[in-house]
């Protein structure tokens, strides 16, 4: 009699264990979603998301190219003949309310377009490796460097790289246009800034 009680509620025992599983599956799965959704809220996601109908649009047809940047921020051209160099940058209310103008923002981003004339008739790989050689000269490890990139930017061969953890994070692209290389440097204090940055380099046109 005791071995027939035993195999009669073997079965309600598995299925006293199968329920609790499930239910704590549905709780992780659930959770994981609201994780996810929270981080798209947040906008850790695509630079697409921003509302640029406000941005203005700058053109340099000696240089090629057209860039859009937000309107609160700071557009430099040298005012020589030769314009091969154009400067986005914009100063966030920490810095400023520090009164100090570091060479370089400590809070907020500035984006650099330039033509290499040091670099023309170089291949991209050339000009990538000269700049990562450069820069280590001021952030030395090597673990801060992202692989290389290829792309293609508005129809053109692109290749790019980027550094993290170091004094400055930034991102450093070049773009084979007509034979000249163009270099693009971003550099940002946050990943907020980051995303700026990234928005106003793919309004970047070749013209």
């Amino acid at each position: 009699m005791d071995t027939q009680k035993v195999a009669t509620q073997s079965p309600n025992s598995n299925n006293n264990l199968l329920v609790p599983i499930i239910i704590i599956t549905i709780i992780i799965f659930l959770i994981s979603a609201l994780y996810l959704v929270s981080k798209i809220t947040k906008g850790g996601g695509s630079t697409h998301t921003q509302d640029v109908s406000s941005w203005k649009t700058y053109e340099n047809k000696q240089m090629g190219v057209a860039v859009t940047y937000p309107k609160d921020s700071l557009l430099s051209v040298p005012a020589d003949e030769i314009k091969d160099k154009i400067e986005v940058s914009y100063v966030g209310p920490t810095q400023r309310a520090s009164k100090k103008m570091q060479p370089y923002v400590t809070d907020g981003y500035s984006l650099t377009v330039r033509i290499r004339r040091d670099l023309q008739n170089k291949s991209l790989d050339t000009a990538i490796q000269k700049s990562i050689e450069d820069s280590k000269k001021v952030c030395r490890n090597d673990n801060s460097y992202s692989a290389i990139r290829k792309s293609n930017f508005d129809g053109k061969e692109a290749m790019s790289y980027e550094v993290t953890n170091c004094n400055r994070n930034f991102t450093v692209s070049f773009i084979l246009l007509n034979g000249k290389i163009v270099e693009v440097i971003e550099l940002y204090s946050s990943d907020n800034y980051k995303q700026v940055t990234h928005g106003i380099l793919s309004s970047l046109k070749l013209i």
